[in-house]
């Protein structure tokens, strides 16, 4: 977005700007339009311009368990845009709006939830299978794995019958179940993937036992498909994934309250599921995601230690991981 009008306040003696000039034409447009959050950070110059690249960088202070500072870490955003200063007019000819900065901001912040929890499901996927079997029955991958263990095949002619809505969410689930090799669709008709006649033929006659293995090979193996498994874990990942990008923010597991837990809550779930709340972290801490500590009359919850361990030796969090110095 230009500036075309007044720059910043500013007498500019000589033209063409040097770069120092023109650094703080860039500083006054960045405080006057968007704000201190973003710094101004690496030059480019051409014989026309200077361009500089706006970065974020939030320090997240690491305490100790009484509550005192250790060390302070970074969380870099990166870059979220860039301010262009012509060197002949000394005007602003370039710059990100106000939202487009804060926008980049809350993309990298999603980027870093997203892949905590991708990380998260693949490395704790047999902890997630045991979540009890009811918090599941709302999901169509739950309905096709369930209908393959008991009937063996699943025509989609049937399914086209149902009503439209849990059809399509039906079908919806066919591509990421095929992809782990759960399923095979066949001339219309969907069976058993090698994976699920697999574990059919291991724990024989224990259905229960099939759908948790065939549950946790698709959490293992398809955590690329989030949206998909947020679908079948919902609530608890979410919650989950609180403790844990915490504990990856600052390297360590650190115990949060239960204010810090349903502020981060709030902005995935409305009040219905709040109230929801205590069971959920119970239910973690029943399959070993999730403990609870209380000191000094003080309640608070936080990650499992081994959880932690393989997730910081996981390949996917290492994206996530380069973000933090």
């Amino acid at each position: 977005m230009p500036d075309s009008t007044k720059q910043a306040n500013l007498v500019v003696d000589d033209l063409p700007l040097n770069r120092r000039a023109a650094e703080r034409i860039a500083e006054d447009a960045l405080l006057e339009f968007i704000g201190t959050t973003p710094t101004l950070a690496r030059v480019r110059e051409t014989k026309e311009s200077f361009t500089f690249d706006l970065e974020v960088a939030f320090p997240r202070v690491i305490t100790d368990e009484t509550g005192e500072p250790q060390k302070t870490r970074f969380l870099r955003i990166g870059n979220v845009g860039e301010i262009q200063v012509d060197r002949f007019s000394a005007r602003v000819i370039q710059r990100p709006r106000y939202f487009d900065v804060q926008q980049a901001i809350r993309d990298k912040l999603g980027f870093i939830s997203q892949t905590v929890e991708k990380a998260l499901v693949k490395v704790a996927a047999d902890e997630f299978s045991a979540l009890p079997f009811p918090l599941h029955l709302h999901t169509p991958f739950v309905d096709v794995l369930c209908w393959l263990l008991t009937k063996d095949r699943l025509s989609l002619e049937e399914v086209a019958e149902a009503p439209e809505e849990p059809a399509q969410k039906l079908i919806s689930a066919l591509e990421p179940l095929s992809k782990v090799g759960l399923i095979d669709i066949e001339a219309n008709t969907v069976v058993p993937g090698p994976i699920l006649i697999g574990l059919e033929q291991r724990y024989r006659d224990d259905t229960p036992t099939q759908l948790a293995k065939a549950l946790a090979h698709f959490f293992r193996e398809g955590y690329n498909f989030l949206d998909s498994i947020r679908q079948v874990l919902g609530p608890h990942l979410a919650l989950s994934g609180i403790l844990y990008e915490k504990a990856v923010e600052m390297d360590k597991l650190v115990p949060l309250s239960w204010g810090e837990i349903e502020k981060g809550f709030s902005r995935s779930y409305a009040a219905d599921k709040r109230l929801k709340l205590p069971r959920y972290l119970v239910q973690l801490a029943s399959i070993g995601v999730a403990r609870r500590e209380v000191k000094a009359g003080v309640t608070t919850w936080s990650g499992i230690p081994a959880v932690f361990q393989e997730l910081q030796g996981d390949a996917v969090l290492e994206p996530v991981g380069q973000l933090f110095v």
